[in-house]
């Protein structure tokens, strides 16, 4: 179905019709391995094994704060967290987060867009002692 060109009502629809729908379930011995996975909070992720090559493995879940939605408007659309990301290698070759943030500004004149930049500076120091021990661990090798 080619959506470039349907109705934005039928988007829409669309939209509601498959919004959480299980399209693919694990199976047997495969749904048993799936259950430990969530119950020990982990998932299987990709990890360099160096030389550019990756390999698949257990890792544990990344705990998130949870952000409030706030109602967009004048007084909080400065600095409005959208989402984050998974770790992805999108600007190098090491995984990182990737925050999404609307109207970013370093000098918010509200009470939550100074807030959210706090909560982004924040990730952003997290960000950075993530790739020191990485590159730490990868000189090590």
């Amino acid at each position: 179905m080619d959506l470039n060109h349907r109705p934005s009502e039928e988007i829409v629809w669309l939209f509601h019709e498959l919004f959480r729908l299980k399209l693919a379930q694990p199976m047997s011995s495969f749904k048993s391995f799936w259950k430990t996975l969530e119950q020990e909070k982990e998932k299987i992720g990709s990890l360099d094994q160096g030389n550019g090559k990756m390999a698949l493995a257990r890792i544990g879940k990344q705990k998130r704060a949870k952000i409030v939605p706030c109602v967009s408007g004048p007084l909080n659309d400065e600095n409005q967290i959208i989402a984050r990301t998974a770790p992805v290698p999108r600007f190098g070759p090491f995984f990182e987060p990737i925050s999404l943030v609307k109207n970013y500004t370093e000098e918010p004149k509200t009470g939550v867009g100074r807030n959210n930049l706090r909560i982004l500076n924040n990730r952003k120091a997290e960000a950075r002692a993530a790739m020191k021990r990485n590159i730490k661990a990868q000189s090590d090798r």
